[in-house]
């Protein structure tokens, strides 16, 4: 990851009253836990997002980040000044609890739209606020500050029910088959993993998650209420029991279980990645599918690891499925 350079800050005429998170993702709170100390500010996010600020806090022992974590819904209001507030309105994105940040000033709003999809049919949530938004543009709009990584794309980015449908008709065509079925898809996109460990049960395959961060997150949503505590599910974190659920899975039949494990752009060291360089039990035959529900991250490494990783699972026989996924982000539109 990459801290961003906030030297500038020296410069700005006044103090930092309040640093706004608008969604979890480890691009945009990665760096609070090293750099947040420096400002007497409290951080604000919505329930999903401050826990996992949270954790990156305690995760960091060594700047001590003592700043208050404040908890606030999307549809609320905060008095960050004596003449400022801070807005979250609901919107939709690749993890929950994505917001807008909207910052009223005497001289009008600041909107501060950050990543983001316009999905009117998600699979968990609300729809975006269109009402509020639409309310915000009478109330005067100062400014607009907004990116989304597919802004330069043509076209509109279809639903996250459009995702779960395709994860639904390639697993389904699994369902008469006794070979493997190994998932692999983004550890904080929530909605996701609930698609196919639904998509699971259906098979009749007992879905398991596999890698530290499909703990970390899925832990998460168990806490704010965006997982279900379902007794036919099995987590897996730490590579000792990684590997003994492998061991597990060859000896009880590969048809008894759907793993879902982290390693859908090649990371060295995911389970995927152990799976196919044959660092586990998992004996890859052919017949056996690799599901991708997730598209590759555009960065030369990534695009490079994930050929090589597909190139490994496909030399040991495995059939691979590619690109099973929609975007969390926004296109032209």
């Amino acid at each position: 990851g990459a801290i961003p350079n906030d030297s500038v800050m020296k410069d700005v005429d006044g103090r930092v009253r309040a640093i706004a998170c608008t969604h979890g993702h480890l691009d945009h709170i990665g760096a609070i836990s090293k750099l947040a100390h420096k400002y007497r500010a409290p951080i604000i996010g919505t329930p999903f997002t401050a826990d996992l600020i949270k954790q990156e806090i305690e995760a960091e022992k060594l700047q001590g980040t003592k700043n208050e974590v404040v908890t606030m819904n999307a549809g609320r209001r905060r008095q960050i000044a004596p003449d400022i507030e801070l807005e979250f309105i609901r919107v939709q994105h690749s993890i929950v609890d994505c917001v807008f940040a909207a910052i009223h000033t005497p001289k009008g709003v600041i909107l501060y739209a950050n990543d983001f999809k316009m999905d009117r049919s998600p699979t968990l949530g609300q729809p975006p606020d269109f009402a509020r938004l639409k309310k915000l543009e009478s109330e005067g709009v100062l400014a607009l500050i907004t990116e989304t990584t597919n802004a330069g794309v043509s076209g509109k980015t279809p639903s996250e029910q459009i995702a779960k449908d395709l994860v639904w008709d390639v697993l389904m065509g699994t369902e008469e088959t006794k070979s493997g079925v190994l998932m692999t898809t983004f550890s904080s996109h929530i909605a996701r993993i609930r698609a196919i460990i639904e998509a699971a049960h259906e098979m009749g395959r007992k879905p398991v998650l596999l890698g530290r961060s499909m703990e970390k997150y899925w832990g998460t949503a168990k806490r704010v209420g965006y997982a279900p505590k379902s007794n036919d599910l099995a987590v897996y974190g730490r590579r000792k029991s990684v590997d003994k659920f492998f061991k597990r899975m060859m000896q009880e039949g590969k048809d008894k279980y759907l793993p879902i494990m982290t390693g859908h752009q090649g990371e060295p060291g995911a389970v995927l990645s152990r799976v196919a360089n044959g660092e586990t039990d998992y004996q890859l035959e052919s017949g056996d599918k690799v599901v991708f529900s997730a598209g590759i991250i555009p960065q030369p490494l990534n695009k490079s690891s994930r050929h090589i990783v597909e190139t490994k699972l496909k030399m040991r026989g495995a059939r691979v499925y590619d690109n099973v996924h929609v975007s969390g982000h926004a296109c032209v539109e």
